[in-house]
């Protein structure tokens, strides 16, 4: 019985449904495409595009007249009797997965390398093809992250007659509608291409010096200063956006817990020994010690061959003498036995020694032509 009444239930829904609403068209609207690819033309809107499929290019090192990236988008309609005999037409907007390069180094950037469908105009046509209805739609902000998605938009209107037939057009895209300009996401994702490569570096170069007992004082100098640099990755943009919002196609995350985890242990235990050993630590060594560091930073800022080394003038032009302590620690307050006198003395002798083996070392740099190292060591001489 309690079935029955259900099913009584069920079909009296539907019959009620059918009577306030009822179907009378549906079809589909034109299909638009956006195509982005290099062009010589001269307007605003082709002089972002040629800027974005240059950055596409560049990632992919690849010719730009060869990047072409594309994106439909498909608009279809209904139209619905309601019971009160006032007519809805409902536009249904789907956006298609955006076909061509639209990665930066694994990372997706639909988003950002292509506009966002911002407005459009409706228009309602008898069959003589005299305007009925028009209609606006501003303020419709969709993106090609959107792919797969429906969105949809409606018009109430009083008639609608067999042969009558809708237009859509003045489709309106803008780029920059995301959370970030295209330039600053192409400058995060190319930041996180020079820390992938900085990490995946010094992770080798780590496993390297593990085949061989290393010198104390050079490998607590290199473990701090490498470990304060990897505690400035953590705090970038790029990091905070792209890492920590679960776009990492190269595991940046795990290789730098990692490596600071690595670094961690090895300041306890070669600090622990250089307290216990305090009287073997002269400031001459730790000056050497600290530009042969630096020396190693010049190399891997000249093998990495991107133009866009913003992130590693950020990390080696880190201010000094904090980017040679760690947490407690500090190679000053060894020699100083507690005064503040023995401390400040330690510090001038470091950096007058410092910057005596700076300038001979430039000019050592310029004569034997290696301008790249010699500019690198002027700038790092200036920071100090």
């Amino acid at each position: 019985m309690r079935n029955f009444i259900f099913v009584a239930l069920f079909f009296l829904g539907i019959i009620h449904s059918l009577v306030a609403q009822q179907w009378v068209e549906m079809g589909f609207l034109d299909t638009l495409q956006i195509d982005l690819a290099l062009k010589n033309k001269r307007d605003v809107q082709q002089a972002e595009i040629n800027k974005i499929i240059r950055a596409i290019a560049y990632t992919h090192q690849k010719p730009p007249e060869t990047v072409a990236v594309s994106w439909k988008v498909m608009l279809s309609y209904q139209v619905m009797r309601e019971d009160k005999g006032q007519f809805k037409s409902q536009i249904f907007i789907k956006p298609f997965v955006p076909q061509g390069n639209t990665d930066l180094y694994g990372i997706e950037s639909s988003a950002y390398i292509l506009p966002k469908l911002t407005s459009f105009r409706l228009r309602i046509f008898k069959e003589d093809s005299s305007l009925v209805y028009l209609k606006y739609y501003r303020n419709q902000v969709l993106g090609a992250e959107s792919a797969g998605e429906i969105a949809d938009v409606f018009m109430w209107h009083q008639r609608w007659s067999k042969g009558w037939y809708m237009q859509a057009d003045q489709f309106v895209f803008e780029f920059n509608q995301a959370k970030y300009t295209f330039e600053e996401w192409f400058q995060m994702a190319n930041n996180y291409q020079a820390a992938n490569f900085l990490v995946d570096q010094l992770l080798k170069e780590y496993d390297a010096l593990q085949l061989k007992e290393q010198e104390p004082l050079t490998f607590l100098m290199k473990s701090i200063r490498q470990a304060n640099f990897l505690k400035k990755l953590f705090q970038q943009d790029f990091y905070k956006e792209l890492v920590l919002g679960k776009n990492d196609p190269q595991n940046l995350d795990k290789k730098m817990i990692k490596l600071s985890t690595l670094y961690d242990l090895n300041i306890e235990k070669y600090g622990r020994f250089l307290i216990q050993n305090r009287q073997d630590i002269r400031v001459e060594d730790l000056v050497n010690t600290y530009l042969l560091e630096d020396e190693n930073l010049i190399k891997l800022k000249t093998e990495y061959t991107s133009i866009y080394d913003d992130l590693f003038t950020k990390l080696i032009h880190s201010n000094y003498p904090s980017n040679i302590a760690f947490n407690d620690f500090s190679f000053f307050s060894l020699n100083s036995n507690g005064s503040s006198s023995d401390y400040n003395e330690s510090l001038i002798l470091f950096e007058t020694s410092l910057f005596d083996k700076s300038m001979s070392k430039i000019e050592s740099l310029i004569s034997n032509q290696y301008f790249t190292e010699a500019l690198y060591t002027i700038d790092n001489l200036e920071s100090f």
